[in-house]
Formats: C-alpha cells, sequence, structure tokens
C-alpha cells in the first residue's frame, strides 16, 4: 500500500522492493530472539501493544504519506525513496514484533523460544511474498486510493490485538494511572485512545475527497481531474500563478499548456515543452519523391530553384502516433489537413487530453486504445499478407492503410516501454510507411546510458538515414541528467534526409513551433557519438559490427524487464526541477 501510496511522487522503479529494507523489517525478529536466550527479565512489551502500534502507525501514514514523500525528496531519488518506505513501514515493524511476542508468550520453554523468530520473520517473507504474488489484485483494489485501503487493515490489526491478553508479568498501563482514571481505562491502551482523532481524521480525509475542480496547496495549484489509468495516476491540474495546465501521470510530467485569456476566457496556447513541436518537423522533411534526388543535384550544380516543377503532385497525408500525451503532435497534424490515427495505451490519459488539451476541437481520424508495438505489429502483418497477395484476387476487407508519418513517443515517468525500441517494433513501423514517408521518435533518458546507445543504434540499424535534435538544453546538461532527443529517420538512401525552410503555414500561431523551426540546425545532436562515444569515424560495415560485438541490438527476443531504468533517477530529478513543489504534493 506504501508503495502504490507514493508512486505519484516516485516513479515505479524507485519503489521496487527493497532487500534492505526487508532486512530492516525483520531485524527486530531477531533482537527478540537474542533477548529470549538471555535470563529471564520483567518483559516490557506486550502484543496488544505492539499491535496497536501498528494500528496507529497505519493511520498515520495514511494521512501523511504525502509530506513524508515530499520531505525525504530532499535526500534524492532512491534514498527518498528508501526513506520514504522505511518511515511508513515502522508500523509493519511493530506489527512484526508483536507477532513476535505472540509466539513468545504461546512458547514459554527455552527450547522453543526460537520460534518466536521464526514467527516474527515468517511474518515479515509473508509480506514479502504477499507484495510479490498479489500485487496485481492489490494495485487493481486500491490503487485508486491507497489511503482508504489503510484504514480497514488498521480496524483488522486491531481486531486481532482485541483477541490478546496481556502476560502476567507485564502490568496494565491502567495500573499506572490516577485511580480515579483507572475505571475508565480498565480495558483501554494509551494508543487507542491516541488513535481516535487518527482513526476520525483518516475516515474524513479518505471518504470526504472534494470533488474536481477543487483548489489544493493552498490555492496554488486547481486540479482539474485525477483518476487511475492503466500507466499510473492520471492528473490534470493548473498551476494558478504561472498560468499553465499540465498533466501529470505519476511522478511524471507528460506535458501541457500555456493560458492565456481572450475575451476574457481561457484558452490553450502553446506547449509548455519545445520537444513536442520539434516532433513535427517531419513535416519539413524534404524529398522522397523520386525525382527529388536529381532536383536537389540541378538546383546545387547550377543554383537555380526548381521549385515545384519537378514535384510529384499533392496528395492528402497521413499520420500514426504511438503515444498520444496532451496531444499536442496530434492536433498540429489535424490542423495542417493529415488523417491522424492514434495509439494510447492509457484510457484514463485520452479521455484527460478529449476534456481539458482541446483534442476535441481537433479530433483524429482514429484512436485505438491499445498497446502501440502490438497495434503496429498486426497492422503491418496486415499490410504484409496484402502485398503477398495476388493480383485482381478478391477479398472481403479493404486493403490496409500506410502513412506519411508515424511518430513514436512512448514515455511515462521514468518508465521506457522495451517493446517499441526494439528491431522488430522498426522493421514493422517500415513497412507501413508510404514511400518517402518519415519516422519521427522521442528519445527520453541518459544519453551516456548503455539503454540509450541500444535503442539508438537499434533504430540505426533499420533506417539508413537519421538525424537527431535536441530543445537546446542539451548542452548545458551533464552525463547524469535527462535529456530528450527527437530522432528523424527515412527509409531510403536517396536523395538525403534535408529540411526545407518553415512555412508561415507551418508555424500557425504559435511562436514556440516558429522558435523550433527555425533554430533546427542549431540544435542537431551527432547520433555516432553517442552511439559510440569513444568511436570516431568508421564505416557503416564496421560500425554494424562494433555494434552487434558490443550487444547493442534491441531485439524482442530478449530479456529485458530492467531495460532503460538507469533514467528513472534521472527522470526524477528533472520532475522535481520542473515540478513546483505545490504541483509535486497533490494529485
Amino acid at each position: 500500500m506504501h508503495r502504490l501510496a507514493l508512486t505519484p511522487l516516485y516513479n515505479a522503479p524507485l519503489l521496487a522492493p527493497s532487500l534492505g529494507l526487508l532486512l530492516a523489517l525483520a531485524a527486530p525478529a531477531l533482537l527478540l530472539h537474542l533477548a529470549a536466550r538471555q535470563p529471564a527479565s520483567p518483559r516490557r512489551l506486550d502484543a496488544r501493544a505492539c499491535l496497536a502500534l501498528s494500528a496507529f502507525w497505519t493511520d498515520a501514514a495514511a494521512l501523511f504519506t504525502r509530506r513524508v514523500g515530499s520531505a525525504t525528496g530532499v535526500l534524492g531519488a532512491r534514498a527518498g525513496a528508501t526513506a520514504a518506505r522505511g518511515v511508513l513501514g515502522l508500523g509493519t515493524v511493530a506489527g512484526a514484533t508483536g507477532f513476535a511476542l505472540v509466539c513468545l508468550d504461546a512458547h514459554r520453554s527455552d527450547a522453543t523460544k526460537t520460534v518466536a523468530a521464526g514467527c516474527a520473520a515468517a511474518y515479515v517473507a509473508l509480506l514479502w511474498l504477499l507484495e510479490r504474488l498479489l500485487e496485481p489484485v492489490v494495485r487493481a483494489w486500491l490503487a485508486r486510493d491507497p489511503e482508504k485501503g489503510m484504514l480497514p487493515l488498521s480496524f483488522a490489526i486491531t481486531a486481532i490485538g482485541l483477541f490478546l491478553r496481556p502476560p502476567p508479568a507485564t502490568p496494565r498501563i491502567s495500573s499506572r494511572l490516577p485511580a480515579s482514571l483507572r475505571p475508565y481505562l480498565a480495558h483501554a491502551s494509551l494508543l487507542t485512545l491516541l488513535r481516535v482523532p487518527l482513526v476520525l481524521a483518516h475516515v474524513i480525509t479518505a471518504l470526504a475527497r472534494p470533488a474536481t475542480p477543487y483548489l489544493a496547496a493552498g490555492g496554488a495549484v486547481r486540479i482539474l481531474s485525477s483518476e487511475m489509468g492503466t500507466t499510473g495516476r492520471v492528473v490534470v491540474g493548473e498551476h494558478v500563478e504561472s498560468a499553465f495546465r499540465f498533466l501529470r501521470v505519476d511522478a511524471g510530467l507528460v506535458g501541457g499548456y500555456w493560458l492565456r485569456r481572450k475575451g476574457g476566457e481561457l484558452e490553450l496556447g502553446d506547449s509548455i515543452f519545445a520537444t513536442f513541436p520539434l516532433q513535427e518537423i517531419g513535416v519539413l522533411v524534404d524529398g522522397g519523391e523520386p525525382d527529388a534526388g536529381a532536383r536537389t543535384t540541378i538546383e546545387i550544380e547550377t543554383g537555380l530553384r526548381l521549385g515545384a516543377a519537378l514535384h510529384a503532385p499533392p496528395r492528402d497525408e497521413s499520420a500514426l502516433i504511438i503515444g498520444l500525451g496532451v496531444g499536442v503532435t496530434a492536433s498540429g497534424f489535424v490542423r495542417r489537413g493529415m488523417a491522424v490515427d492514434v495509439v494510447e495505451l492509457d484510457p484514463a490519459v485520452h479521455a484527460a487530453a478529449v476534456a481539458h488539451f482541446g483534442l476535441d476541437r481537433d479530433p483524429p481520424r482514429a484512436v485505438h486504445l491499445a498497446d502501440g508495438a502490438a497495434f503496429v505489429a498486426a497492422h503491418a502483418e496486415a499490410v504484409r499478407n496484402a502485398s503477398a497477395a495476388k493480383p485482381g484476387a478478391r477479398t472481403d476487407t479493404a486493403a490496409p492503410e500506410k502513412y506519411d508519418h508515424v511518430v513514436q513517443d512512448c514515455y511515462t515517468g521514468g518508465q521506457v516501454p522495451r517493446a517499441v525500441f526494439t528491431r522488430e517494433f522498426w522493421e514493422d513501423v517500415r513497412d507501413i510507411l508510404n514511400p518517402g514517408g518519415v519516422v519521427v521518435m522521442n528519445f527520453a533518458g541518459l544519453i551516456r546510458a548503455r539503454s540509450a546507445r541500444q535503442a539508438l543504434y537499434t533504430l540505426l540499424a533499420v533506417f539508413p538515414q537519421c538525424r537527431a535534435f535536441g530543445d537546446g538544453l542539451e548542452a548545458h546538461l551533464t552525463a547524469h541528467d535527462l535529456a530528450n532527443l527527437v530522432v528523424v529517420c527515412v527509409a531510403h538512401l536517396d536523395p538525403l534526409l534535408t529540411f526545407r525552410a518553415p512555412a508561415p503555414a507551418d508555424v500557425g500561431r504559435s511562436p514556440l513551433r516558429a522558435h523550433v523551426f527555425s533554430t533546427l540546425h542549431a540544435n542537431e545532436v551527432d547520433l555516432g557519438a553517442i552511439v559510440f562515444p569513444r568511436g570516431g569515424e568508421m564505416g557503416e560495415d564496421r560500425w554494424r559490427d562494433q555494434g552487434e560485438k558490443e550487444g547493442l541490438m534491441l531485439r524482442a527476443a530478449d530479456e529485458g524487464a530492467r531495460w532503460g531504468q538507469e533514467g528513472a533517477e534521472a527522470s526524477w530529478r528533472a520532475m522535481r526541477d520542473v515540478m513546483t513543489p505545490a504541483m509535486w504534493r497533490v494529485w
């Protein structure tokens, strides 16, 4: 439950089960085992008190999870996540101690005192096993509001304590109180009394949350919606003072728009991140038609501008976007007159884009709520089957469509889905492209990490021409900072991958898009220096051999459950810097 409650503050890889934390939880059992071997002495702890403390701490944790998680953030990503889980998990330590004491009370002989340690250790091991095996079930049940799940847990612990008698050697707390209070406290512990205001606050907090929209963090943030999606908690909020609307999925800021007033009403302005307009630069790719190479050569040799003389006749373009976000790229393509299909894994993200980020005003042609890799694989298979069919053969279905633009932007809160970076995925993408089609990939991660080298090498192994661009911040980043790269690729060798100058129609009313398009070449990044940082110039054959030797190719059949997780800490630091403390603490 603590992991689920802390996920909006620390992305999932940072909250993975920790062996050190498990050993810390088992420590009381070991101490009791050592104490049981000592000569008999009066015991100052009893099982009921420990279980009451566990229930007390569970109620307190439910109330202060966000503040504890925010406070421990000053320690850094992994240390903060571990410290938060440790503080909130002290109730589990008390519960383990209580179960150990139950065993000590049940087995008084010296020969069986070691059962106490085994009992508490088994308790902690059971918690670890339940966390591993039942997490999907618990997540489905409690992920929407983990704090509510802590309330019945504290009641269950209290109920267990009621069936226990204090050991004869342990005096009741009531016997140490003034005689006038003993009749009222004869059957209650002090911890139980202290829990009363906590329980009331817990019930009020868990069951009486305000309906959206509402102001939070002292009026600094307006929460427009907060839903549990398949990829995490999906929150739409507005920063009141700075006037921007954002979409957050767990600890990751997915995107947003600046807000501006027009006629007394708020309307969406530019994207808050330059990366998203940068994903539209595929529209500036110059060439791809069969005669473009000849046209470019003539223009270079003669200095003449042939314009559209050798251009193929214009046609309606189509685009496939894998990973919707707030819909900046999808809306931009729709406004250009493209037929846009969107693949988005999380229905809550799509619902937020429609309700709060204007996707209803620029609706795509189709939205597929599905896994991106699975959708592309099925579509590519249909395209290949249609191509293999005999000419003139009758079919019951229309031929599957190919696309002029494919944009892949799959990133959420430090987690990078490996399936959409494999060789098989990019080969499927290549098969659903029209001749001269353009592929755009947004990669967010540590540029010096092995996962970045693997992702880029695999892409370059499938597409013969690729160029990468940043958002202008790369020069100020260290090797430990998160970076965004937008990589543009084509499936042909001729003509060269070049970009035309942006026209007014490309920019629209967006100053940010105008800036991004006009500074495109100034922010180009050398892909070779990333893939082979110690390399230098090398031919294509040597380049491919070196990549295979280093194991840089990502294949679907290879194991990679933890692939890309080295960027989780960098992502957390970046989001911590971008989001204000008020944005960080409320969801």
